[in-house]
């Protein structure tokens, strides 16, 4: 299931926070009223998507997490991407999957470029350290922020396919 956020593609509204993690929980129980099971589940989130899996991840029973080109926290990006900008602060705890992670109890990977120039391949790093295990990192040499899975070419999906076979 793939699904355009509110204010994302063809879905109307506004994205903020609170909004974003209804449609994520929502998808959730619209796989589950299909008889979808949820350790039969995967949830991927890529860059800000990876910050609402975090939120609708926690305290399930999913077969994995996977995350890809995803932050730590707003506050932390923001700090990278609008350093410029004197006194701009998001609000504390937006979209902090670092801590969120340790309320996920599934198996997680983590995929990150290595050379991405809008969230730092640190970020993904530090995403790793505090997920609990199972978990493997996938570190995409040459890969910026959009193209991860087109540098990677067929090792991309085959990768993920054989994690996914041993979660």
């Amino acid at each position: 299931l793939l699904i355009d956020y509110r204010g994302y593609g063809k879905s109307e509204g506004i994205p903020r926070e609170q909004g974003l993690y209804l449609d994520g929980r929502a998808a959730l129980e619209w796989l589950a009223a299909r008889g979808f099971a949820e350790d039969d589940t995967v949830v991927f989130g890529k860059s800000l998507g990876g910050g609402v899996a975090c939120e609708i991840c926690r305290g399930r029973d999913l077969q994995a997490l996977i995350l890809e080109s995803t932050f730590t926290s707003l506050s932390s990006v923001a700090r990278h991407l609008f350093g410029f900008i004197r006194g701009y602060t998001p609000e504390a705890g937006a979209y902090n999957s670092l801590e969120k992670l340790g309320e996920i109890c599934c198996p997680v990977m983590i995929i990150h470029g290595d050379v991405d120039a809008l969230i730092p391949v640190e970020e993904g790093l530090a995403l790793f350290e505090a997920a609990g295990g199972p978990k493997e990192l996938f570190l995409v040499a040459g890969a910026g922020h959009n193209d991860v899975s087109i540098t990677a070419g067929p090792k991309y999906g085959r990768r993920i396919r054989a994690w996914l076979d041993t979660t």
